[in-house]
């Protein structure tokens, strides 16, 4: 776990080693995201991650100061000596190399974590013979490799992307966003033109049947009289009105029904978008379950 890593002396030395030539490291880390934007046409300052901030001899690197349950953006102060920065406090006393800029963090007491390009620096220089990041890492970590090339004058061993989508186990059945429309346009027919789901509908009686014929016959004539002509839109839109209402009345059952079955979905859907989120830890899987699906 990176809770581990980053309180290990090579991982302090790594993040001495930046923090002791902040300016140059700032200058890299900078260059490199405004050529990665030039080069996507990424017009958001923000994307892949924000800039590194500096304000006259004060340098924020991408790293957190963790200390008392808090996480803290850690900027470091390079005149006079380093000095270890969180946010605004002082964490970490003067320093000149990296051996007394990690035992200044580990006797304040202090770990810094890394953040996503520092972690992914700190691992494939040192740690792994390959680095495998999901789409959204493997979107960012060119910059990394432009990184490390303008600061430590070095190529970083290769990184690969790999992605594969599964749902938690949980049994619950997966609602379509084409189910809940379909529900939504049902729903619709029934309030606004009932006369045309009759064949779907088993009516109680045969009187009622009848009924519904008759009205839906009647509604036949006055759309096409409305359409004709010279037609009294607004008299037989009126009358339009009041046989939908009529239809609507015998099929009022059917209506709350389906309004039921609607909400009903519309529920499981919102449901199935907790289900299917793809952010979930790969530790709630059987290792045996994805071995089966990656082979």
């Amino acid at each position: 776990p990176v809770s581990v890593q980053c309180r290990g002396e090579s991982f302090r030395r790594f993040f001495a080693h930046v923090a002791l030539d902040a300016c140059r490291f700032a200058e890299a880390y900078n260059g490199e995201l405004g050529a990665y934007r030039q080069r996507t046409g990424v017009r958001s300052a923000v994307q892949p991650f924000p800039d590194l901030a500096s304000d006259g001899d004060t340098v924020e690197l991408p790293f957190w100061a963790l200390a008392g349950g808090e996480r803290r953006t850690v900027s470091v102060r390079v005149a006079d000596g380093l000095r270890v920065l969180a946010e605004t406090e002082d964490v970490a006393g003067s320093a000149a190399e990296p051996g007394a800029v990690a035992a200044a963090l580990e006797s304040a007491g202090v770990a810094v974590a890394p953040k996503a390009l520092a972690l992914t620096m700190f691992n494939r220089l040192l740690v792994a013979d390959l680095f495998i990041h999901g789409v959204g890492g493997g979107r960012y970590d060119a910059v990394t490799d432009g990184v490390a090339s303008r600061f430590l004058g070095l190529r970083l061993p290769a990184y690969a992307v790999a992605s594969l989508t599964m749902y938690l186990p949980l049994g619950g059945r997966l609602v379509t966003p084409e189910e809940v429309e379909a529900a939504e346009q049902r729903v619709n027919a029934l309030e606004h033109n009932p006369d045309r789901l009759l064949a779907e509908v088993a009516f109680e009686t045969p009187t009622e049947r009848d009924e519904a014929e008759r009205l839906a016959s009647a509604k036949r004539v006055l759309v096409e009289a409305i359409a004709a002509d010279g037609a009294d839109r607004k008299a037989l839109g009126a009358e339009i009105r009041e046989v939908n209402a009529a239809l609507g009345g015998l099929l009022a059952t059917v209506r709350e029904e389906a309004r039921a079955e609607r909400d009903r979905l519309a529920a499981q859907r919102a449901a199935s978008d907790v289900l299917t989120d793809r952010g979930y830890p790969f530790c709630l899987w059987s290792p045996q379950e994805v071995a089966d699906k990656v082979r």
